[in-house]
């Protein structure tokens, strides 16, 4: 009582006395919300970080079937991986080191005409497009490159945007 008074106020030791101490020693525990188990799972942490910084939206169920129909396809793993990265925007350009303010040109190093986006890289260079040719597999058919020109285009946007 005597370290109270010597250290805190009058209306502060009083708080500090109203605090209860359990005198039993119980075990704590670790429990995680996110999940039904109460247990954490990489998954889980990983959509409550996307969910938190607005990058995922759990009912995109169009988005969740382009991602399993790239997944399946029978293209090299390394590809699929690519393309993941590309649609994560993991992906480093000449223009996202520009924006982190690295001091390098902006344009693309491989054909030095237009800025190196991940949509210019992968889809408009024309080092993509023999890139593209060299991939053409009977799954990764036409309409399928359309639609990750559409999404790449759609990526892009939003890099603009923010």
């Amino acid at each position: 009582m005597e370290i109270l008074s010597n250290l805190f106020e009058e209306k502060d030791r009083l708080l500090i006395l109203k605090v209860h101490l359990y005198l039993t020693q119980a075990n704590d525990h670790l429990v995680w919300s996110k999940e039904l188990s109460r247990v954490y799972s990489v998954k889980s942490g990983y959509d409550l970080l996307q969910h938190t910084q607005g990058r995922w939206n759990g009912n995109d169920k169009e988005l969740a079937i382009y991602w399993k129909h790239m997944w399946n396809l029978k293209i090299p793993l390394k590809v699929k991986n690519l393309m993941w990265r590309a649609g994560m925007n993991f992906l480093p350009t000449m223009v996202q080191l520009r924006s982190k303010h690295v001091n390098v040109s902006s344009l693309c190093p491989v054909c030095q005409i237009e800025d190196e986006t991940i949509l210019h890289r992968l889809v408009s260079c024309p080092e993509a497009t023999l890139s593209q040719d060299l991939i053409d597999t009977e799954e990764l058919d036409r309409s399928f490159k359309r639609n990750t020109q559409s999404w790449a285009e759609e990526v892009e946007d939003e890099q603009m945007m923010k």
